[in-house]
């Protein structure tokens, strides 16, 4: 934002589910499902400084809902490509829900992924309508490189 006010425009369009988020997950693992909805009660862990997915509500901890569709799958390298639309903004919410069903992103050693390196999430599209003027705002990306040159 280039204004102090936009900001606050912005920030209350994603507090109140006005934004869009796609992303690309590169999974260590292929889920049973194709296609589907997680959604959990998400735990911070201050001591670790990541979220785990909890069983107990709490004023604390809230829920998150991420819906995936895999794109592919490479059952030899046991990985998976999947597009991720966040029901929620929890924080590291793709990344502790994947993790809590034994499928870290790739490159995320924080939850449990084996290997280092870059982390397998891509934000490649944000869509919102500009909250003056109402127009339909549409941003995409394509990934490069590792690690998603798997596919």
């Amino acid at each position: 934002a280039k204004t102090a006010a936009a900001l606050r425009e912005m920030n209350a369009l994603i507090r109140d589910g006005g934004v869009e988020k796609h992303y690309l997950a590169l999974l260590h693992g292929i889920p049973a499902k194709k296609q589907g909805t997680l959604t959990d009660i998400l735990e911070k862990d201050e001591k670790t400084r990541t979220m785990h997915v909890s069983s107990v509500k709490t004023k604390e901890n809230r829920t998150a809902i991420t819906h995936y569709r895999i794109i592919r799958s490479d059952a030899t390298q046991n990985i998976s490509l999947a597009e991720i639309v966040l029901g929620t903004g929890r924080t590291h919410q793709i990344r502790a829900q994947f993790a809590a069903r034994r499928m870290p992103l790739f490159g995320d050693a924080r939850y449990g992924a084996k290997t280092r390196g870059s982390l397998g999430l891509f934000a490649c599209s944000l869509a919102f309508r500009h909250p003056q003027t109402g127009e339909e705002m549409t941003f995409t990306a394509t990934p490069c490189g590792a690690p998603f040159d798997f596919f």
